[in-house]
């Protein structure tokens, strides 16, 4: 499977978090990726939906009662280029409201600080990490895991 996009658009609920994981298992599976690469990429993938889950849509809920079910989502995108497999995590909920979160840079400072965790395994279980968040609300996750090299 190369050059191949896959989307789930599906509700912030943890419900629905192991059919996001058996979707990204399946694929990586299918690009070729090692057991233990797979495991990985479905820990990251859990990490950052769980943290949609637990904090996305939060303060929002609080802050108004007209916030629509459509609204309150979790949008999956997952590309299989040649050589390497691109995640993408999207929510609409109150994005940085307070402030960028870059999580934890080592298992002391989780221990200190008792959050964070969940960023520290992206960071460390995929290639490239990036956060952004878009003007109108909500987070992106952009995740990135290459193939390895066999020659």
């Amino acid at each position: 499977m190369r050059n191949a996009r896959v989307e789930v658009d599906c509700p912030c609920s943890k419900e629905v978090l192991s059919l996001i994981r058996s979707v990204v298992t399946a694929v990586s599976r299918e690009m070729g990726f090692s057991d233990e690469e797979i495991a990985k990429i479905e820990m990251s993938v859990d990490e950052a939906c769980s943290n949609v889950v637990g904090h996305a849509y939060r303060i929002r809920k609080r802050e108004t009662s007209a916030v629509s079910q459509t609204q309150v989502r979790i949008k999956l995108g997952i590309t299989a280029a040649r050589d390497h497999l691109h995640i993408t995590i999207s929510d609409f909920g109150v994005g940085n409201a307070k402030g960028v979160h870059d999580g934890v840079q080592s298992l002391e400072e989780y221990l200190r600080r008792g959050h964070g965790l969940g960023t520290y395994i992206i960071k460390r279980f995929m290639d490239k990490v990036e956060v952004f968040y878009p003007q109108e609300s909500g987070t992106v996750v952009s995740m990135i895991k290459y193939l390895p090299r066999y020659d």
